[in-house]
């Protein structure tokens, strides 16, 4: 693999990961159960959902690993792993990043909108083929206020399924499942 190739990957790939995590990312925060509208109607969301979920993406898959909790006041607050895999001018590679986050929900019978005020993504370094190049830092390119909605498919007490859509439109599945809280709610 030649020098100019990584170069290229970092130069027009890396910002369409970093446009491509930041909508993910704040799609993934999103976990809950809804009745109302609005979160103070809404308290069997109140509390941890755990979801584990993959997004295809143009040149691979997105897999997310969070936890997301979800408070009386219309907050939320995501905490978990993010990892890239995919395949670049016929080169593999692949990341895991820390991601962290914050925002305002609201839920009506059909649709959760949320809105990310916050995001930390810590990831240092991607495995292209057999180098490992390291990242810039990628909260430069964040943008406060991203919102998304989510269709909400089906909810049970310990378990909810949503249904989002990617970057090209097509539908994606979250499961989520109730965790133990620490604090009580």
């Amino acid at each position: 693999m030649q020098f100019e190739s990584v170069k290229k990957f970092i130069h027009t790939g890396y910002g369409k990961v970093v446009a491509i995590l930041t909508v993910i990312a704040t799609i993934l925060t999103i976990c809950g159960h809804f009745r109302e509208s609005g979160p103070e109607h809404n308290p069997a969301l109140f509390g941890r959902w755990e979801s584990n979920y993959q997004v295809p993406t143009p040149s691979g898959m997105t897999t997310f690993n969070v936890i997301t909790e979800y408070f009386r006041n219309g907050r939320y607050q995501v905490n978990g792993t993010l990892g890239i895999t995919g395949a670049f001018a016929g080169t593999d590679f692949n990341t895991v990043i820390q991601i962290s986050g914050n925002g305002t929900w609201t839920a009506d019978d059909d649709f959760l909108t949320f809105t990310m005020t916050g995001r930390n993504a810590k990831g240092d370094h991607i495995q292209f083929g057999d180098q490992n190049i390291r990242l810039p830092d990628m909260n430069k390119d964040y943008l406060p206020g991203n919102s998304d909605e989510l269709k909400i498919v089906s909810i049970a007490p310990q378990r909810m399924v949503l249904e989002g859509r990617d970057t090209l439109g097509n539908p994606f599945t979250i499961v989520s499942t109730r965790q133990k809280s620490s604090s009580s709610n």
